[in-house]
C-alpha cells in the first residue's frame, strides 16, 4: 500500500500549522536583509500571504477513498 500526503491529509493538521509558523519565522529574517531592495507591499504581500496559503493548502488535501480493483 502506498501511503501519500492523502492518506495523512486530514487526520494531521497539527503539522501544517506548524509548517506555516516556521515559513514565516524562517522568512521573516531573509525579508530584513531584503527590506531596501524592495518595497514594502512587496514584504507585506508575501510576509502576509504564506501562512494563509500554506494552511489553506494543507485543508485542501482529501482523504484517500477505497479503491477496488477492476477485473
Amino acid at each position: 500500500m502506498i501511503v501519500g500526503p492523502r492518506t495523512i491529509g486530514r487526520a494531521a493538521r497539527l503539522p501544517v500549522y506548524v509548517l506555516a509558523l516556521l515559513l514565516v519565522a524562517l522568512f521573516i529574517p531573509v525579508h530584513l536583509n531584503l527590506w531596501p531592495n524592495f518595497p514594502i507591499w512587496y514584504h507585506l504581500f508575501f510576509l502576509g500571504t504564506l501562512a494563509p496559503l500554506v494552511i489553506l493548502g494543507g485543508r485542501s488535501i482529501r482523504p484517500a477513498t477505497s479503491r477496488t480493483a477492476s477485473p
